[in-house]
């Protein structure tokens, strides 16, 4: 999560922020990596997650970008 976070947010982050829009791309991409219903069970299409994992992607999302984070 750090590595795609870093890889991926951090050099378009500002954008969206400085254009004051919703970034849509990046949910659109976490979306299809299945990262939108992480917590949902993976007997219903989740990934299944618990609440350190959840933690650690939201804090690795943050530390990216408080914006994205708080987006997804």
């Amino acid at each position: 999560m750090r590595r795609l976070a870093q890889d991926e947010i951090v050099p378009v982050a500002a954008g969206p922020d400085r254009e004051q829009r919703f970034s849509q791309e990046i949910v659109e991409r976490y979306s299809k990596l299945g990262l939108l219903r992480s917590a949902v069970p993976e007997a219903y299409g989740g990934c299944g997650l618990g609440g350190l994992e959840l933690c650690i992607i939201a804090e690795e999302l943050a530390a990216a970008c408080a914006g994205v984070a708080s987006s997804l």
